[in-house]
């Protein structure tokens, strides 16, 4: 691990909650106390707190993370959507009474493959929130048709084409 690796690791488990001595911090990512030290001289302006020979943030900081990271991830999920299925965008946008100052700061590129089928694609996501199979006709190599019943986990675009 490079040193800012190591520096973001420890910040990201002090948000996380929990106290630790530099010798915990140090044994944990495998380095010296001294470099424990330097990275809790720069976090003490971060408002890093000393409780005894332990180090924390307070509460008020673990939950601006955890709001942060929540608009970051609604911020994505918007713009996913938006090049998923750009007509309906509107309705996306509209469950949302305020929108993630992050919004702005996605742009895509990407040439996801065209979902014809709305209502089909609708049904699909419904089925993997709610954990219930899905009954396919599958027409294998041999020109052979079967009744196949999955149970969708996730849907995924790559290289531009939907996966179930």
């Amino acid at each position: 691990m490079n040193d800012n690796t190591t520096f973001e690791n420890i910040t990201s488990l002090l948000l996380q909650g929990g106290r630790y001595t530099t010798k915990d911090l140090s044994e944990r990512f495998s380095i010296t106390q001294k470099t424990v030290q330097n990275y809790v001289k720069k976090l003490k302006n971060s408002g890093l707190m000393k409780d005894g020979t332990k180090y924390y943030f307070p509460n008020e900081f673990k939950n601006i993370e955890i709001h942060q990271k929540l608009q970051m991830s609604t911020a994505l999920m918007i713009s996913l959507y938006k090049c998923a299925i750009p007509e309906l965008e509107e309705s996306v946008i509209s469950n949302f009474k305020v929108l993630p100052k992050e919004l702005d700061a996605f742009t895509f590129n990407l040439n996801f493959e065209k979902i014809e089928n709305k209502p089909l694609f609708n049904y699909i996501v419904d089925a993997i929130i709610k954990k219930i199979a899905l009954e396919f006709i599958y027409t294998n190599k041999k020109n052979i048709i079967s009744k196949k019943n999955v149970f969708p986990v996730k849907i995924t675009n790559m290289l531009g084409y939907w996966y179930l």
